[in-house]
């Protein structure tokens, strides 16, 4: 048991490193999927 919450501490730690620096705002976002859908298309 102690193996699975070790994990998942190990989770919470790395949580504020894998976000994202700063949240855009609803334009940019928007801007970003549009050009993923054009590099995927």
């Amino acid at each position: 048991m102690s193996g699975s919450e070790s994990r998942g501490a190990g989770g919470d730690r790395l949580a504020p490193v894998l976000r994202p620096v700063r949240a855009g705002n609803g334009f940019e976002e928007a801007l970003e999927q549009i050009l993923q859908v054009v590099r995927l298309g």
